[in-house]
């Protein structure tokens, strides 16, 4: 029998205006933060499957995402014995928004964000922990954001992987410095930083425009689930991202380019590319791996930039290194569980 639809898509039961059917249909509960701003901050929790979990995992998803779209990555993790927390993202999800217009894509700083997982550690994962380690899995601005946490706030996490990381993103050549100087004139103009990013809503609507040609996955089930998932709920929707992102993004990107702050991170930390990679910089993610104390790089053959939402053959290699990865102890010297790792 073939599939008309990816696991997870949405069901007509999970209509809510709370935004908590699907997550609490699917073993979870919502939790809401007030983040230190005020606004209010939407987080889930996922127990272990069978008693006592194996570890806790903390599920950062990228730009435009939302809790829903990743439950069929909850489920995953479930199986494999690990309780999940995640959050949508200020400005994003069911979090609250940061400018009168919902569907604009806006952040002050990309601090703000890790102010916000901080927070969401503090208050809400620490005092969940029951045993096992603490563990992360961030897909692409995530993955930034997640970098930016451990070198912050180093000796909780034990192990991270990173799904096509958003180290550095596509600019058709621009160079940063280049790119910070344009958005820092645009954004020093009044009412910009607020303003759409014309360049970046004309790739967004060509980006889904098509299955076909999508630069996000080539799967067209997980690609009709996500498109699916935003008309059965309007309010998870965000659209291109403003100026005012735009500029956050970059000096978050010049932020990890600091030579020094690769060494602060001592634990082992997975980063996984999509060989087809049409956002972020597969070269920027090579260099960063190499320059971790206990990085390691994986390449996804045949794989666009959602690698959690790929197609099913991706998806199993994604899993099959992971696996390998985590089941390496955190407790080995670092050349013992380099080598308990699997090859390319």
């Amino acid at each position: 029998m073939i599939a008309t639809s990816a696991p997870f898509a949405p069901r007509p039961e999970w209509a809510d205006p709370e935004g908590a059917a699907a997550i609490t249909a699917t073993g979870g509960t919502v939790h809401w933060l007030r983040a230190g701003d005020g606004l209010p901050l939407r987080a889930a929790y996922w127990g272990g499957k069978d008693g006592r979990p194996r570890g806790t995992m903390l599920l950062l998803n990228g730009r435009a995402e939302f809790i829903e779209k990743h439950l069929e990555t909850v489920a995953e993790l479930r199986r494999r014995g690990f309780s999940v927390w995640t959050l949508d993202w200020r400005g994003q999800g069911r979090s609250g928004r940061l400018l009168p217009d919902p569907n604009k894509g806006h952040v002050r700083d990309f601090a703000d964000y890790v102010a916000d997982l901080a927070q969401l550690v503090r208050e809400k994962v620490e005092p969940s922990l029951a045993g096992g380690p603490l563990l992360l899995l961030a897909h692409s601005m995530g993955g930034n954001i997640a970098l930016r946490y451990l070198a912050a706030y180093p000796g909780l996490v034990r192990r991270a992987i990173l799904s096509a990381p958003m180290i550095d993103f596509q600019r058709n050549g621009m160079p940063l410095q280049r790119a910070l100087a344009l958005t820092g004139l645009i954004c020093a103009l009044p009412g910009m930083a607020g303003c759409y990013n014309g360049g970046h809503r004309r790739a967004i609507r060509a980006a889904h425009a098509s299955v076909e040609t999508n630069p996000f996955t080539t799967c067209p089930l997980r690609f009709a689930r996500t498109a699916a998932w935003l008309a059965h709920d309007p309010r998870l929707r965000i659209g291109a991202a403003t100026w005012g992102w735009s500029r956050a993004a970059l000096r978050s990107v010049a932020a990890l380019a600091d030579p020094d702050l690769p060494g602060r991170i001592a634990i082992p930390v997975l980063l996984l590319a999509a060989e087809d990679e049409r956002i972020t910089d597969n070269a920027a993610i090579a260099r960063f791996a190499a320059a971790l104390p206990q990085g390691r790089l994986e390449v996804i053959p045949g794989a666009r930039h959602e690698l959690l939402g790929e197609a099913d053959a991706p998806r199993a290699r994604f899993w099959q290194i992971c696996d390998a990865f985590l089941e390496a102890s955190p407790e080995r010297p670092p050349a013992e569980a380099a080598t308990a790792m699997p090859g390319g």
